[in-house]
């Protein structure tokens, strides 16, 4: 049998709250936000977010793919060898918006992962690790495009690191 109105909401909440379970605004910059983690096949991160109602767009390059998460908010993955190898949220608005999506994001990667290796000018946060690296940068400069409109944008890139050459 159909399920009910009830029954179908009750679902529909219950995958929304799961995918989320932060209320802060840049809890979506997480790979685990999406149900995703670094080296799973490309064909079930695409059935993952299939599931949860994403659509996948064709990137630049044959191996990436996009998801528009929300106007100004793109969620990036890239494969390789048909594995997930990076997933990039970006985040364009105006700058006081970046410059505080980027100062929450800080704040939950340093109680995530402790303090990145790099910090630059306040903008710049790398954390590399053997198994993850997540690099994360923040532009408000009021010269370029973007900043002569009063628009900065904010990037948080996980991915895989490239394996060390044989010795």
């Amino acid at each position: 049998a159909a399920p009910s109105c009830t029954e179908s909401m009750i679902l529909f909440l219950t995958l929304v709250l799961s995918a989320f379970p932060s209320s802060a605004k840049t809890a979506w910059m997480e790979p685990a936000s999406f149900h995703l983690s670094l080296g799973m096949p490309a064909s079930e991160a695409k059935k993952i977010l299939a599931g949860q109602g994403w659509t996948l767009h064709n990137g630049k390059a044959e191996t990436e793919h996009f998801v528009e998460y929300e106007q100004g908010k793109t969620v990036t993955l890239l494969f390789t060898k048909d594995r997930l190898a990076s997933v990039r949220f970006e985040f364009v608005d105006f700058i006081p918006e970046v410059k505080a999506a980027f100062a929450e994001q800080r704040k939950a990667l340093r109680h995530n992962y402790g303090l990145p290796v790099v910090r630059g000018k306040g903008t710049t946060l790398i954390y590399d690790r053997p198994e993850l690296s997540i690099f994360a940068v923040l532009s408000t400069n009021p010269s370029d495009d973007f900043g002569k409109k009063g628009l900065g944008f904010f990037v948080v890139r996980y991915f895989v690191p490239a394996p060390l050459p044989a010795e």
